[in-house]
């Protein structure tokens, strides 16, 4: 170890020998002279993190030396380096950009995202006490790794076999807001699951029940939730699910009831064979004491979630042809011959992983089809319908005929059928019509749309919605 300083306008070097005994140093000074002074106390400042490189920093809790957020060691620890995604232990993709997102499911590989800042301030409260402090909370969020939750799977699979894979435990700004909570009971010893707990108490409770008939379920991702600051049951339940896990507090697991979410932050055997639970209760913001189940839920039936019963790589491959929602692609001038032609068509964009566009029957302009934006999309486009007048277009598959007139006017067109809850329909170029659903969106319009290239769908006008 070697410790640089000032004595007396001089720089002398403080050099531990190699068999020196406790407090035994020698001073060398400029001009190599060394001079065993014996036993002196000195200072030791924190530890020089600049050896391994510029995205390394010293913690003082620690007392060691961090990558920076979006890097990572090296192999040998020798170095930070950009990050790699790894989920489940598995190396997925290398991350160029460090932001998060595996580059082929990145639609800026090579470009730093801007960030997206929350911030979230609220009292301490332990076992519903409030004892006034204040804690501050700094969540940091690359807009493009938003954007890419915002383009994952958004559907409960048959069973809720899947329901795991929402949890996103291994989320870099879920590592970082752990990491905070961490510094926090190092440095104030506040409950790690009292902080978790207020925090996710912040978000404002909203139902998924959309005006759409068939649409009325939108699970978010914990990034989706800290964003928005708003969910339902089963949001907070994830955020809450991945902040604990991220915590090394146990496995957590999901407590799914007939109409509703919770969690058990741990469970354990009982001496009748059965499972006990420590509950915590995510809805309500923050009324609820956890490990104390509400009335409402007491002595009803569940199902218990464990978190590594689901793979969650598995729907990173399934959606990498995916576009983000938002990404703003380059317009060339607007061929508005072109724009006609394919109004009303579904465009399957070959050159770019083969994303979905949509071109309206009335400005011809395209929108990026996408889970996450496709209830916006339907509010702006869609035309109302009795079903007086729906029944005169047939059903795909069927051998129906139906009225020649109205199949001819709405081709192209999604329709809204006003007198059933509003259910939709895309009616394709032969006149019959397509239920959209959450379940066949994107694989329903991959099979109907027309493949184009890039230099031609930039001729096309990009809408907003």
């Amino acid at each position: 170890m070697v410790i640089n300083t000032i004595c007396f306008i001089q720089t002398v070097y403080f050099v531990v020998p190699e068999n020196a005994k406790d407090g035994d140093l020698i001073i060398y000074d400029q001009n190599g002279k060394s001079i065993n002074i014996g036993s002196i106390n000195i200072y030791e400042p924190p530890i020089d993190c600049s050896i391994y490189g510029s995205k390394a920093n010293y913690s003082e809790q620690e007392g060691e030396c961090y990558c920076q957020w979006g890097y990572k060691w090296n192999s040998n620890k020798t170095f930070c380096v950009e990050s790699a995604v790894v989920i489940d232990n598995t190396v997925i993709s290398n991350d160029t950009d460090g932001d998060g997102i595996p580059d082929n499911n990145d639609f800026y590989p090579n470009k730093k995202s801007e960030i997206i800042t929350k911030n979230y301030s609220f009292n301490y409260i332990l076992l519903g006490e409030n004892n006034g402090k204040r804690i501050d909370i700094k969540v940091e969020v690359p807009k493009d790794l938003y954007l890419y939750y915002q383009n994952q799977n958004h559907i409960f699979s048959a069973n809720f076999n899947n329901i795991t894979s929402f949890i996103t435990y291994d989320d870099l700004v879920i590592k970082n807001i752990a990491h905070q909570i961490e510094q926090l009971n190092k440095s104030q010893n506040f409950n790690p699951i009292a902080v978790a707990y207020q925090l996710v108490s912040q978000i404002v409770y909203t139902s998924d029940k959309f005006s759409i008939k068939g649409w009325d379920e939108y699970p978010k991702y914990p990034i989706e939730t800290i964003i928005e600051r708003s969910g339902d049951c089963e949001d907070t339940t994830f955020l809450m699910a991945a902040l604990l896990k991220a915590l090394n507090l146990g496995d957590p697991w999901l407590v799914r009831f007939d109409d509703h979410i919770g969690l058990a932050a741990f469970v354990v055997d009982n001496q009748d064979g059965q499972k006990d639970i420590f509950y915590i209760e995510t809805t309500g913001n923050g009324i609820h004491i956890p490990g104390i189940m509400p009335e409402a839920l007491v002595g009803k039936k569940y199902t218990l979630h464990a978190l590594d019963e689901y793979k969650r790589e598995k729907y990173i491959s399934q959606n990498e042809n995916i576009k983000p929602n938002n990404a703003q692609t380059p317009t060339t001038n607007v061929d508005m011959k072109l724009s006609k032609r394919v109004a009303g068509k579904l465009l399957l964009q070959v050159e770019a992983r083969g994303a979905i566009w949509y071109v309206d029957t009335t400005e011809y302009n395209r929108y990026s089809v996408t889970w996450a934006n496709a209830l916006p999309l339907f509010r702006k486009l869609s035309l109302g319908i009795t079903d007086a007048d729906l029944a005169k277009i047939p059903v795909a598959g069927s051998n129906q005929a139906g009225n020649t007139a109205m199949r001819n006017r709405l081709k192209g067109k999604l329709l809204l059928q006003v007198q059933q809850g509003g259910n939709i329909w895309y009616v394709d170029h032969n006149g019959y019509r397509h239920s959209v659903t959450w379940n066949n969106l994107l694989p329903l319009f991959q099979s109907l749309a027309l493949g184009i290239t890039n230099d031609n769908l930039y001729k096309i006008s990009e809408g907003s919605l």
